[in-house]
């Protein structure tokens, strides 16, 4: 019986304790002013100059190039044109269309300044 009592007890305790209201204490709210800090800055671009050797542009797609070493597809004009290599200079790129001529009869070289297509003069010029 005394356990009883000691059960009973503890259990209005318990109870007790569980029905008060907990007291929900407010933030304080600071309101900041909104700034923005325009900063202009000039953004110098470098121009790329480079060369490739142009050995096809077609209408459609070709898979017959794909499996070619340096090669980059480029899409102008509604033509898809395939380039190979990537040279500093003319000299050099020129060098590389000779020994690819037997292959590609038509190759040529294409000037890129910052990969889009130049005249070879302007290129040279530069």
């Amino acid at each position: 019986m005394k356990k009883s009592w000691l059960l009973l007890i503890g259990l209005v305790f318990i109870t007790c304790n569980n029905s008060e209201e907990q007291k929900v204490i407010p933030l304080e709210v600071t309101k900041t002013k909104d700034t923005t800090l325009i900063v202009k800055a000039e953004v110098i671009k470098k121009e790329i100059l480079i060369f490739k050797v142009q050995i096809a542009a077609l209408r459609q797609p070709n898979e017959s190039f794909a499996n070619l070493e340096n090669l980059a597809i480029y899409q102008e004009n509604g033509f898809t044109k395939y380039r190979l290599g990537s040279f500093e200079t003319y000299k050099e790129a020129r060098k590389y269309r000779n020994r690819i001529l037997k292959t590609y009869k038509d190759a040529f070289v294409q000037a890129l300044k910052n990969e889009v297509p130049v005249s070879i003069l302007e290129a040279i010029a530069d």
